[in-house]
């Protein structure tokens, strides 16, 4: 295995004992079994390996999928995957702060909306307000709140019922959620 693998398995695998804020670029390379000044040849901190392992397990897979004309695909990869490692990622929402995987995650959920409604043409909008940038944004909003909601909860929903609750929520007016009585 790579060097930059070990180390990037090595901080995972701290992240789901230790809390984040604890772990030292030491504990990583202890981790990995090579000595601190190598994890400087492969990151600058702690955030950059978040990255790596985004981009390395979810982030790259779904790039090539909407590559592919595969964007509901996509999304459904972003739900198995982060179930894979759910204990990890509900951990990595719980860093708040600049360069928090929630702030990174949020650009990350914008710029691949806005690619998605980039790659075909958009039906005319009642609005000018509502750009394919308020549209990708508020997608982003959507996905991280079920996501968060999700990873957080003591329920074993399993990634497919999550994806298929995300995608009614998306295609699904909230008024046309509310049951009135029948008259």
């Amino acid at each position: 295995m790579k060097t930059k693998e070990l180390l990037a398995d090595s901080f995972r695998t701290l992240v789901l004992t230790v809390p984040f804020q604890k772990i030292s670029i030491k504990m990583i390379t202890d981790g990995a079994h090579v000595i601190r000044p190598t994890f400087y040849n492969y990151f600058q901190d702690k955030y950059e390996v978040i990255e790596f392992l985004f981009d390395r397990d979810i982030g790259s897979k779904v790039e090539v999928m909407i590559e592919n004309d595969m964007e509901q695909e996509a999304i459904k990869l972003m739900f198995i995957c982060f179930e894979k490692n759910k204990e990890y990622y509900r951990r990595l929402f719980e860093i708040t702060g600049q360069n928090s995987f929630g702030e990174f995650f949020a650009h990350y959920c914008e710029k691949t909306f806005f690619c998605i409604l980039s790659r075909h043409p958009m039906k005319k909008m009642p609005c000018d307000l509502i750009t394919p940038q308020s549209l990708a944004h508020y997608n982003a909003l959507l996905l991280i709140e079920i996501l968060k909601l999700w990873l957080s909860s003591p329920k074993n929903v399993p990634a497919e019922k999550i994806f298929e609750a995300y995608q009614y929520i998306m295609r699904t007016p909230i008024l046309d959620m509310i049951q009135y009585p029948e008259i």
